[in-house]
């Protein structure tokens, strides 16, 4: 009988124990769900309100209201910052207040946001750099731009538009620089030929006008040599002598 109470005893307390451990691990459970379940209210609040600011921005960026559409999409971003649809939003607000360089920046963060298979939406961003590069007047860029996004979505007619359009554009521009070249060489002919002009009609140097006291310096001095002339021409010829030949 003692053997079997001792038994009995043995498994008495194992059973105790393991309703104990039981308990502890049931309690460790519902702990772990209700702090799952605050975790999960807590995402799900900040979800909210991302996509409350994202729609807020919207409905401004539509409005016209950019500036208001940019603060909206930066609180989202400030909530998660790897909120696709913040980004490339708030890139767009920034285009439309002409600050090109945070767009682009803006643009860049939304394309590391995709997946490389997300072929629709690289290909949105690419069209809207695009834009963005044609209306910052970066026109060779933009062509490039608009290549990617067709490489992601070919049947955008839209953006094929853009491409030709741009292609056009930058041609109209390498003909307007020729054209722009060879006027300046032009100028630059006529303006050597009219300084050859100039120097063949230039007239001879002349010699620096005398001052009236060597003019008449020089008047004293012919009138001087004119008079010794004179003199010579009206003085008497020498007598001459004669030879007495004696009679020796």
């Amino acid at each position: 009988m003692s053997e079997i109470s001792c038994r009995d005893a043995a498994r008495h307390v194992s059973t105790e124990n393991f309703k104990i451990m039981n308990r502890f691990f049931l309690n460790i459970k519902i702990r772990g769900l209700i702090f799952l379940s605050l975790l999960f209210m807590v995402f799900s609040v900040q979800a909210q309100k991302e996509n409350t600011d994202v729609r807020a921005g919207n409905r401004q960026y539509d409005d016209g209201q950019f500036t208001e559409a940019e603060i909206a999409f930066r609180h989202a971003l400030a909530i998660n910052p790897q909120s696709f649809e913040a980004s490339f939003n708030l890139g767009n607000a920034l285009v439309r207040q002409e600050k090109y360089d945070e767009a682009f920046r803006q643009y860049r963060h939304a394309l590391a946001l995709l997946p490389d298979d997300d072929a629709e939406r690289r290909a949105a961003v690419f069209h809207n750099i695009g834009n963005a590069l044609l209306m910052a007047g970066q026109v060779a860029p933009s062509i490039e731009a608009f290549k990617e996004s067709l490489r992601n979505n070919p049947r955008d007619n839209e953006t094929r538009y853009n491409l030709a359009f741009a292609q056009k554009l930058l041609q109209n521009e390498e003909q307007n620089e020729g054209g722009e070249q060879n006027q300046e060489q032009e100028q630059e002919r006529e303006q050597e030929q009219d300084d050859q002009n100039q120097q063949q009609n230039q007239p001879e140097p002349q010699e620096p006008m005398m001052s009236q006291e060597n003019a008449q310096q020089i008047l004293n001095a012919l009138l001087e040599d004119e008079r010794r002339t004179q003199e010579n021409v009206h003085r008497p010829p020498p007598r001459r002598s004669r030879n007495v030949e004696k009679d020796w």
